[in-house]
């Protein structure tokens, strides 16, 4: 089946309610800061010019930053589809999140799988870099702002 709505991905089963706010707050806890781990990490894989492994563990950033706000929401994705179609239609639908955000996070998704999956590949410290500072780092910090909010 065609994951289209977040309807779908509720029909699938491919998103969890969190059933109380307590549980809310410590997953969103817990994602975040699983979500600064990984952007801490990806700056050093950076450094030591692991530039396929920043790319990884910067789209881990902003999907472990995008669950701690759907976690507020009382919502767990399992699939990163899913997590794309709720940021969409709860923040961005709403105006809560500008429209960027959510594609911003697609598109992380697409480049981190092509580093991860295609061998042999060559990642240029450019890209990396632009990846870091155009998406990774203002898709989190975005995430946080909406966890404040």
């Amino acid at each position: 089946m065609a994951l289209d709505t977040v309807e779908d991905c509720i029909k699938e089963g491919l998103i969890e309610f969190i059933p109380n706010r307590r549980d809310m707050e410590k997953e969103s806890r817990s994602c975040l800061l699983e979500a600064d781990d990984r952007l801490e990490s990806a700056e050093t894989f950076f450094k030591i010019k692991k530039f396929k492994y920043a790319i990884v563990a910067g789209y881990d950033a902003m999907e472990f930053a995008a669950r701690a706000a759907l976690a507020l929401k009382g919502v767990k994705p399992r699939m990163h589809k899913c997590i794309f179609l709720y940021l969409e239609k709860e923040f961005a639908a709403t105006r809560k999140l500008d429209r960027e955000f959510p594609g911003l996070i697609m598109e992380a998704f697409n480049t981190s799988k092509q580093a991860h999956y295609i061998a042999g590949r060559t990642i240029a410290e450019s890209m990396t870099r632009s990846f870091l500072d155009r998406k990774v780092n203002p898709f989190v910090e975005e995430m946080k702002k909406l966890l404040k909010a």
